[in-house]
């Protein structure tokens, strides 16, 4: 009705316009998740299987990411012990790695140091400089009780030695002695 002000063709192009701004706007925010997900060994190219096992404290994290704006973007990952929090995930406990923000389109990588014998599960997300952040994507195909990761250290053996009391050093070839359990052991 023009006659009070509205005309209806122009009302229609605000609404159209109003709308395509907010599809824009929302789309803006939206992150493409993480892609080709991958758990590495600390020399960044030996893979761990999904599952499978490491004798390191050290694990790195890798994925490509990319955004929908071209705005640079980070990795975060959460990693949990399966024992953690009923076997869920909780990011509003901390302990998040990221990655620094690269280019989108790039590979990036994150770590996680000084872990302990456990089982392990992470999952992981894309965030962009502006602070749009993906939906999780967790790691394996698998489920959430499954385990992802298995650090198992090393004991912390001591070298066998043996000690020599004084007689005993008076009449022993002490290098003789000394090379044959280096011998025994292992050693050279």
């Amino acid at each position: 009705n023009v006659s009070n002000g509205c005309d209806p063709k122009s009302y229609e192009k605000t609404i159209r316009a109003c709308i395509k701004q907010h599809v824009i706007d929302a789309l803006k925010k939206f992150q493409v998740p993480p892609t080709n997900l991958s758990q590495l060994k600390p020399d960044g190219k030996t893979s761990i299987n999904t599952g499978g096992t490491t004798s390191d404290q050290t694990v790195i994290f890798k994925a490509k990411l990319t955004n929908p704006d071209n705005n640079r973007v980070k990795l975060q990952v959460e990693l949990r012990r399966i024992d953690e929090y009923g076997g869920g995930f909780n990011d509003t406990k901390g302990g998040l790695k990221e990655s620094t923000l690269v280019q989108s389109g790039s590979v990036v990588e994150t770590r996680a140091e000084g872990l302990i014998n456990a089982n392990y599960h992470w999952r992981a997300r894309a965030i962009d400089e502006k602070g749009n952040k993906s939906d999780w994507v967790e790691f394996g195909n698998n489920s959430l009780l499954d385990i992802d990761l298995i650090v198992n250290l090393p004991s912390a053996n001591p070298l066998p030695f043996t000690i020599i009391t004084p007689l005993q050093l008076a009449t022993t070839n002490v290098n003789e002695t000394y090379s044959t359990q280096l011998n025994a052991t292992g050693g050279t």
